[in-house]
């Protein structure tokens, strides 16, 4: 899967859950710069940084499956906005 796609399904799920960037760089124990070289495909995520980022971003596996590696990704939010990309 493209990084970048990953980075910015993240970052879509961040914004639902109201989280910022600084505050998940201090949970995924990496810094600022390290997590938006992440985010923006220059960097791959690790397998305990994605199972962190599970837990941080109350992410169930179906989603996680499809953040990784689903060609569309579709979420819900509050059945009132959807979001793709």
């Amino acid at each position: 899967m493209n990084n970048i796609l990953i980075g910015k399904r993240i970052v879509l799920i961040m914004k639902i859950r109201n989280i910022k960037r600084r505050e998940l760089a201090n949970k995924l124990g990496v810094s600022y710069n390290t997590l938006t070289k992440k985010i923006k495909g220059r960097r791959q995520f690790n397998l305990d940084e994605i199972c962190k980022l599970k837990d941080i971003l109350n992410i169930d596996n179906e989603l996680m499956v499809q953040i990784l590696f689903s060609g569309k990704f579709y979420v819900e939010f509050d059945n009132k906005e959807s979001y793709e990309c």
